[in-house]
């Protein structure tokens, strides 16, 4: 998900970056690629993920609070 479409992003000018994820057929998380601000931060859900065997259908459907820029995680689950 490029940080361009999220309005967290957009708000405190931090735009420049993307979450891409890697996932097999079950929906599993093998890994993923964060480029851009807070990308220490965000690949916190995506280990938990990959720890915890959850599927990219159980992050897409997660409630997170709004803005914040780990709605970019769930925006790319909501990609594959």
């Amino acid at each position: 998900m490029d940080f361009k479409k999220l309005d967290r992003a957009i708000t405190t000018d931090q735009t420049s970056g993307s979450v891409k994820l890697l996932a097999g057929a079950d929906g599993k998380i093998f890994g993923g690629h964060i480029l851009g601000a807070n990308a220490g931060d965000l690949i916190a859900p995506v280990v938990y993920l990959m720890r915890f065997g959850l599927t990219v259908k159980m992050m897409a459907e997660a409630m997170l609070p709004y803005p914040t820029m780990a709605e970019a995680v769930r925006g790319a689950t909501a990609q594959l």
